[in-house]
């Protein structure tokens, strides 16, 4: 886990090991809703989402978490873990889609607009399992995304249950527009697919953003979302790594949980000091922070479910020292909590 979404290789920040030791100091709250896993030192059964997808622009949501973007005219591979937005029962799995055809120049469904989706499912004992959600190509003749027999990659027939996973038989195709980075929306051939799934594992953990209520974008709405990011920025331009790991402690109990970091405290503080300031590595420094004024027109992205949302455009921003240009914005979602207050639920994989 990093604390940005775009990030260099030079610029690395905060290690695994020490957001891990955070975790374990701040794991007490009263706004969490997972469940009793006292039973387990670290997840029985590990889950990526396979998404492999021609000729369409894709967001990738679990359980109404965004988990992959991709908004470039080339075909598109990704594998988001799985453990940390996924529940023990039923899982949504969405994809909203925009068709493009590169040789026409036009955002158009053709018949190479193809999607696979699947999940890998690996025990603790190396047993691995693929489960196939959705295999399919765009009809012309019925305009449709639709669903094959057999994988399109192998030909072999579909597996919808193995392991943990079983995938339901109802699959939906609707309407949605389709909103991209530049703010531009699309709606004439844009759908949203859903697919949905049991997973039998009593070892995986809540989403903290299971319980979390409707947002509606509204001045009280961003207001509250101003405040959260005011206390975040707090956080990184002070260098206060024990407020950050306060802020962050949902994503962070999880993320330590599924690397089985359970009982290893010493190991995980050994690492505390590693890493640049909060505030900016060498070169690079804090962006100020939008005004509350300029926030109430700031472009939001929500979950599919509309139970988080985040600033398209980062508040939060790492800029080069000598140029301002943007170097890395840290990518986190708000959800609304039980006291009414903005908290941290959700941080995308990279």
């Amino acid at each position: 886990m990093v604390r940005r979404i775009i990030s260099r290789n030079t610029l690395s920040h905060m290690t695994a090991a020490w957001l891990i030791a955070l975790a374990i100091i701040f794991m007490t709250t009263t706004r969490s809703t997972a469940q009793d896993t006292t039973m387990f030192d670290r997840p029985d059964n590990y889950y990526s989402l396979s998404v492999r997808a021609e000729n369409m622009f894709a967001r990738v949501y679990i359980n109404g978490a965004p988990v992959a973007y991709h908004g470039r005219l080339r075909d598109f591979q990704a594998n988001p873990s799985m453990e940390q937005v996924m529940r023990h029962g039923e899982n949504t799995i969405t994809i909203d889609y925009e068709p493009f055809n590169v040789e026409t120049e036009s955002f158009t469904p053709h018949d190479g607009v193809r999607l696979e989706l699947a999940i890998r499912h690996e025990t603790q004992t190396r047993e691995v399992f693929r489960i196939d959600l959705f295999n399919g190509r765009f009809n012309p003749q019925t305009q449709r995304l639709e669903m094959s027999d057999t994988n399109l990659t192998t030909g072999r027939p579909l597996v919808l249950a193995a392991g943990t996973v079983t995938v339901q038989p109802q699959l939906s195709i609707e309407p949605q527009p389709f909103p991209f980075s530049s703010g531009r929306t699309s709606s004439e051939f844009s759908r949203r697919l859903t697919v949905t799934v049991d997973i039998d594992d009593p070892s995986a953990l809540t989403p903290p953003f299971e319980d979390a209520p409707v947002l509606t974008d509204s001045p009280e709405m961003r207001d509250k979302l101003y405040d959260a990011y005011t206390r975040f920025y707090t956080a990184h331009v002070n260098n206060d790594r024990a407020l950050y790991a306060a802020q962050m402690r949902e994503v962070i109990d999880r993320f330590a949980y599924v690397r089985g970091y359970k009982g290893r405290e010493e190991e995980a503080l050994d690492a505390t000091l590693s890493g640049p300031p909060l505030s900016g590595g060498e070169g690079e420094e804090l962006r100020p922070l939008p005004s509350r004024s300029a926030f109430q027109t700031a472009r939001l992205s929500f979950g599919s479910n509309m139970r988080m949302v985040r600033a398209s455009d980062h508040p939060i921003m790492y800029v080069s020292s000598q140029t301002g240009k943007n170097i890395a914005g840290v990518g986190v979602f708000f959800c609304m909590g039980q006291d009414s207050e903005m908290f941290i639920c959700h941080q995308p994989p990279r």
